[in-house]
């Protein structure tokens, strides 16, 4: 998962099955402006549909993900 801040930010990604049920958080904290690349480790979740929320600030973003093995 990439991503760019444009100014210092608290960062949170959380990661979500398709049923709404919170299966990790990734990052939970303050970074400063720049570009960013997260690995999301999923060996022992099964094959399907995710979904991950990424807030920076006020910024909200949620994008669907597969995850195939």
């Amino acid at each position: 998962i990439g991503y760019q801040l444009k100014a210092n930010s608290y960062v949170e990604i959380t990661i979500y099955n398709i049923l709404g049920q919170k299966i990790a958080s990734i990052i939970q904290k303050e970074q400063p402006a720049g570009y960013y690349k997260v690995e999301f480790k999923a060996k022992n979740l099964p094959s399907g549909i995710y979904v991950y929320k990424f807030q920076a600030g006020d910024f909200v973003d949620i994008k669907k993900m597969i995850l195939l093995k």
